[in-house]
């Protein structure tokens, strides 16, 4: 069941890296198109938080499994990270629904946490 685990959360991470750009080159290309952007606002960024949380909860689960406990552990660290990956994902979702009109929150919805998944994954153990 372990490797069950360990194999889907690595299929996640790529799919989390794969909708947070699909959903920041939409906003990119879409400047002055609403119809894009309210489809990356919609789908792209619900599926990116989706993704990201069920990410999230998937390494939580093998961090329990596992017991990696270690006086802050490199897991310990990692686990950390995402989760203000998903914090910041969800606090700019918050912003970017509540300010429709401007673009910016909604990029940092993607940005941010990707920038914050892309530091976590330093603390992996090789």
């Amino acid at each position: 069941m372990l490797r069950v685990l360990i194999s889907v959360h690595l299929w996640l991470r790529w799919a989390v890296l794969f909708f947070g750009l699909l959903g920041a080159t939409r906003l990119l290309v879409a400047r002055g198109r609403p119809e894009i952007v309210e489809r990356a606002r919609r789908f792209d960024g619900t599926l990116f938080v989706a993704v990201l949380d069920l990410n999230w909860l998937v390494g939580a689960i093998l961090l329990v499994l596992t017991r990696d406990f270690g006086p802050l552990g490199p897991r310990i660290g990692h686990g950390i990270l995402m989760t203000v990956a998903v914090a910041s994902a969800h606090v700019f979702r918050v912003r970017a629904r509540r300010e429709p009109e401007r673009d910016f929150p909604l990029m940092l919805s993607f940005l941010v946490p990707l920038l914050v998944v892309a530091v976590g994954h330093l603390f992996l153990p090789r």
